[in-house]
């Protein structure tokens, strides 16, 4: 899938997922926002805890029911790095029927989003 823009971090790259849906698949989804700041410091996330963020919200979530889920949850990281906060999050999300990708790369979700909203999910 080829874009001609250039992303560069994390929040560049929750903008254009978001843009990307609000453009193509705003008729499928509703988007809900997760916790996309992301904290630069342990004060920071107490801030964000105060607040009533939990880091088990993921960064997007989008409400839209297709053949086998009810929504998909987007984490905006690094497969790899699948440690005890990634596992309660799939966890927490897998108990209300949603779809959890993990990804930091803007093809590989675009791909799974529209695999999602029109064929039987495959990954």
């Amino acid at each position: 899938m080829a874009f001609d823009f250039h992303i560069n971090n994390k929040k560049e790259l929750h903008e254009h997922i978001v843009q990307f849906i609000s453009n193509n698949l705003s008729n499928f989804f509703t988007l809900v926002p997760g916790i996309s700041e992301v904290p630069s410091s342990f004060i920071e996330m107490a801030e964000f805890m105060n607040k009533g963020y939990d880091a088990s919200l993921g960064d997007l979530i989008l409400i839209g029911k297709n053949n086998k889920y009810d929504g998909i949850v987007l984490l905006l990281a690094c497969k790899h790095k699948n440690g005890l906060g990634q596992k309660r999050v799939i966890k927490k999300w897998d108990a209300r029927n949603y779809k959890v990708i993990i990804s930091n790369r803007y093809d590989d979700i675009i791909k799974k989003l529209i695999c999602y909203c029109y064929k039987t999910p495959k990954w």
